[in-house]
């Protein structure tokens, strides 16, 4: 990899372009490498689809009859009243569908109030469905703080990017290393990880002071990042094809990618 195109990857720009959080020559200067460096976009592409991945896996969908109920709610609010949405992370809310789900609770209590027709299990079913939904908002804004908090790592001034991309072994093996060792911390980005037999398993080691030391398994997630094991003084990240359960020492032979830190 080209030394400018590492060290704009290092700057992190192209994370917090995926999440809309740059302003507009910080953007022109990403879509500029984008288009000049087919591996830029390729990393680029794979962080997004990987956020999109994640919001399709958390994202459940409210019946019809709810949010029909919200958007009616919220057609009656004054413009001024009608937060707009924001590209960032950090400033997403989901108090306004809360408040939508109570304005449709008090709405709809009075309504059955007035026609005394299955008032109770009416008013119960609208409670359970609100209470459903605020749990899920505060499961996703959860899920949104703890991605802020792993951006803010990778974006680390002490934080490095290494690319860890297979040999013949495993043509499409892709992994991002992110090592910071003022912090003692390592983070992984998977790209791509081939299907192994179900006897196999990849495994990533550290080259401390000339010995292979075992950093785990690397194992299949949807997760945009995961968290992995540091070791001070590493002086290289590998990668191997090993028996199921991993093992002590490295199988030099099946060696599938390495990348000096």
């Amino acid at each position: 990899m080209k030394e400018n195109i590492r060290e704009f990857l290092n700057t992190g720009l192209l994370e917090q372009y995926v999440l809309g959080l740059l302003d507009p020559s910080e953007s022109a200067e990403v879509e500029s490498y984008i288009q000049r460096y087919p591996e830029v976009e390729q990393i680029y592409r794979e962080i997004q689809d990987g956020i999109d991945q994640m919001m399709t896996l958390s994202a459940k969908p409210v019946p019809p009859d709810v949010k029909d109920a919200i958007m009616g709610q919220l057609d009656d609010m004054p413009p001024s009243d009608i937060p707009l949405p924001s590209s960032k992370v950090s400033s997403f809310n989901w108090l306004p569908i809360a408040a939508g789900l109570a304005l449709l609770l008090g709405a709809f209590s009075f309504f059955q109030w007035n026609n005394n027709q299955g008032k109770e299990q009416a008013i119960a079913t609208l409670e359970k469905d609100f209470a459903t939904y605020k749990e899920e908002c505060e499961t996703r804004q959860l899920n949104y703080a703890n991605l802020q908090k792993q951006l803010e790592f990778i974006n680390h001034s002490e934080t490095d990017k290494f690319l860890l991309k297979g040999n013949d072994k495993a043509t499409d093996f892709q992994v991002i290393a992110y090592w910071n060792n003022f912090a003692k911390k390592s983070m992984l980005r998977i790209n791509e990880m081939p299907q192994l037999p179900d006897n196999q398993c990849y495994q990533m080691w550290a080259d401390v002071d000339g010995e292979m030391l075992n950093l785990g398994i690397i194992n299949s997630t949807n997760a945009l990042f995961v968290d992995f094991k540091y070791l001070a003084n590493a002086e290289s990240l590998n990668v191997t094809i090993e028996p199921k359960g991993g093992s002590d020492h490295p199988t030099v032979a099946d060696l599938v990618a390495n990348v000096f830190i």
